[in-house]
């Protein structure tokens, strides 16, 4: 049910916060590659039905197949907005919940919520870019959705406000 509430308001943020595309469509961009030497990532888009590939941004903590939203320029497909606050997952992915710990925040014009959290006894870390300078106000517990196959591949669900122990 969170899937598809997260799927369906995916490009809500777009709308408000971004848009330098003119004539944007929408579509889902997968990492097919999480580090190419420290350039960034590599995902694949698909766009009027042909497939791209690009260099994406440069962010820590990624999973091969993870998810973000992307706005391209019908006109151009090779112009895009990749929307790193926007990682998510399609309808049909198995995904599970759990609780993790809020690590560091980093503060800019978009804070990055560093994050850890546990599954099967096993340790994860991830970094998250949310919309909003924070000042160090997002601490404590938090509570993140992930991938079944992979739970290295996680959604930050809430960031942290108000629920340190």
């Amino acid at each position: 049910m969170l899937t598809l509430f997260r799927y369906a308001l995916c490009g809500l943020s777009a709308l408000l916060f971004s848009c330098s595309i003119r004539n944007p469509e929408y579509t889902v961009a997968t990492v097919v590659v999480p580090d190419l030497y420290g350039k960034g990532c590599v995902i694949q888009y698909y766009a009027q039905g042909k497939r791209h590939v690009t260099i994406g941004p440069r962010l820590k903590h990624l999973a091969r197949g993870e998810k973000f939203a992307l706005y391209y320029d019908r006109l151009k497909p090779f112009k895009i907005e990749l929307l790193t606050e926007e990682p998510l997952f399609e309808p049909g992915e198995t995904t599970q919940c759990a609780e993790g710990k809020i690590v560091k925040c980093v503060n800019g014009t978009w804070s990055k919520v560093h994050y850890s959290y546990e599954v099967s006894g096993k340790s994860y870390k991830k970094t998250q870019v949310i919309a909003g300078n924070y000042n160090g106000s997002i601490s404590g517990k938090c509570f993140i959705e992930y991938w079944a196959s992979d739970p290295q591949r996680s959604v930050l669900l809430t960031p942290g406000f108000n629920l340190s122990p």
